[in-house]
Order: structure tokens, then sequence, then C-alpha cells
């Protein structure tokens, strides 16, 4: 037997399920039907809540964070931001566990054992806090966005490190050699290697550029905020190793519009890997990133006296702490802090 609630409400007669006989008793059932009586003599109509709480119930099964992802938070990112692929890369491969999870049910406690297990795997804490900042980002999208109320994730603090981290930078040996190996070569990851070490940019800034961003008369490089990674535009003084090299390539590149034209596609070269793994090989460079570049020169402009609110502006950094990290590599005005002593 099953108890039911039979009432009319705005003319239209309805009736409410409230529960098995066993399930519950009568005393409870009528106690419950009383309830339900004084609400609807207010207007409330008991059938329709539980109607709206079932399409709630429909509406979070559906808003998984597989479903989440498609349908919102990727054609938002490329729409309006920069480096959708490797943010995609790094969602994928760390949640996908969490795709057919509804959104409402990701909580800190499911963060902080994925965090916990990637620690004991050996993730570092800096690569994890990258990793937790991406998918805190989502979730803070979806309540943006209205399908979630809060960001389940807040509470998932950044992990400690240090911020002032190991700069691999080119001794002058090894830029001698790295320069050598790169002058033997006829191909554009020449000219590649001579900017990125003398503008400090970016790989795929520099990659992006075109012959219009270079004004050789007036020895600059212009980094267009739509190709950086922080949005805005900066132009970089080039020194004369720089002008050399670009005058002399201007007359072999195959492009008049792009100083790195991708063979047989539209666009640029996207990935310069295998020429740059022979010319360090060639340079017998060993623990040694084609980013790095950008720490050699950095480390080399603090190492000659150059200020860091300058350094911070030529690396295009967005935030001058960030260019911290470079602060130990000039030792004259440390040296002079400990000579009061």
């Amino acid at each position: 037997k099953t108890f039911y609630l039979y009432y009319t409400i705005a003319g239209k007669k309805r009736k409410y399920r409230i529960g098995k006989f066993g399930d519950i008793s009568l005393p409870e059932a009528r106690k419950i039907a009383n309830q339900l009586k004084a609400g609807i003599v207010l207007g409330d109509d008991p059938q329709a809540g539980k109607v709206a709480q079932r399409e709630e119930n429909k509406k979070q099964q559906s808003d998984t964070l597989r479903a989440f992802l498609d349908d919102h938070y990727y054609p938002y990112y490329k729409a309006e931001k920069k480096g959708l692929i490797p943010t995609q890369r790094v969602i994928e491969r760390c949640w996908k566990d969490w795709m057919n999870k509804p959104l409402v049910e990701m909580d800190y406690k499911l963060a902080t054992q994925w965090r916990n297990k990637e620690l004991a795997r050996g993730m570092t804490k800096k690569t994890l806090n990258h990793q937790s900042a991406v998918i805190k980002a989502v979730f803070s999208k979806a309540v943006e966005l209205e399908v979630i109320l809060e960001n389940p994730l807040l509470k998932l603090k950044q992990l400690k490190v240090d911020k002032g981290g190991v700069v691999r930078w080119l001794s002058a040996d090894e830029e001698k050699r790295l320069y050598e190996a790169a002058h033997n070569r006829t191909d554009y990851i020449r000219v590649l290697i001579v900017l990125m070490l003398n503008t400090g940019a970016r790989k795929m800034e520099t990659l992006s550029l075109k012959w219009s961003d270079i004004d050789l008369k007036n020895k600059t490089a212009t980094y267009r905020g739509d190709e950086t990674k922080t949005a805005q535009t900066r132009v970089i003084p080039l020194n004369d190793r720089v002008m050399d090299e670009l005058k002399r390539w201007k007359k072999e590149c195959k492009s008049a519009e792009r100083l790195f034209p991708s063979v047989g596609k539209k666009g640029h070269v996207r990935n310069p890997d295998k020429k740059w793994q022979e010319v360090k090989a060639a340079a017998n460079l060993e623990n040694f990133r084609m980013h790095d570049m950008r720490h050699s020169f950095a480390s080399k402009l603090c190492m000659n006296g150059v200020d860091l609110y300058t350094v911070s502006k030529l690396l295009g950094h967005s935030d001058i702490s960030t260019t911290q990290i470079y602060a130990h590599m000039s030792h004259d005005h440390l040296a002079e802090a400990v000579k009061i002593l």
C-alpha cells in the first residue's frame, strides 16, 4: 500500500506520493500530509516541486565534466584565450578519471586524493601547482556560467615551492659552441637560435614573427599581443649579431611574409625540436632545453648589471616577481650590500 495526498490547486486535481506503508507509518504520513496541505493553502504545489527536483537532478547528471568541457569550456578558451592545445592536454591527461562525474560531485577531497597520488608518483610540486590552477579555472568558469553554485576546489591551496629555482644558462664556452653549431647550418634553426639567444623571446613568439614585425632601419622586433603569452605587445631592440643574421636570412628565406614559414602548409613552423636536437648534439650541450636560451638571455643581462625591471620588460613578464629567479645572478649589488658589515 502507498500513501497519497489528493488535493486541488488552481482548479486542477492532483495527487502527491508520500511513501509506501512500511517505509513510513500512518502517523508519519498524516503529519507530512498536514504539512503539505498547509503549504498548498499558501499556493505551494508539492507535485510541481517534485517535478522541478527531478529536472534538476537530470540536469546535474548531464552536467558532467566531459559535457561542460566540450560544450562550454573549450569553445570559450579557444575564442578568448591562448594555448588551448597544451591546456586541453593537461586536462585530458590529469583528470581522465573525472570526465563522467557530474560537476556537483567534484570536491576538495577528490582533488586532494589526486594530488597526493601524483606526489607519490614523483610529480614535482611546481607541475602539480600548474595542473591544479588549470582545473580550478575550469570550475571557476562553471560558477561564472551558473552551472554550479560554487567552486569546490577553492580550498585547494598551492603547494609551497622554491620560487628561486635553478636557472640553466650558458657558460661562455657553451655559448660559443652553440653559435658555432648554429652557424654550420643553412636552415631556419640558425636564425631561430640567434634570435632567441639575443631577445629572450619564447619559442612560439619567435616562430610566429612576420617580416612586417622586423624593422631593419630602427633595429627592432615587435612581438604582437595576439601571439604573445601575456597578450601584450612588446618591442625588443636588436643587436648587431641579430641584425646581421636577419639581413642574411631575408635573402635566403622562401617567404616574403614569415620568418619561419611552414613547409607545404600555411602559417609558420611549430615544431623545431628535431632540428634543435641536432644543433644541441653538435654543440655538445647537456641538460639544456630550447627554453633555456631565454633563461640564458636574462641571466647574462643580470650578470652585466642590468636591473630586474628592465629585464622583466624585455622578457615580457606581467609580474616582476616572475623575474626574481634571476636576482641571484646580480652578484655585484649583493657584494656591495655585505661590504657595510
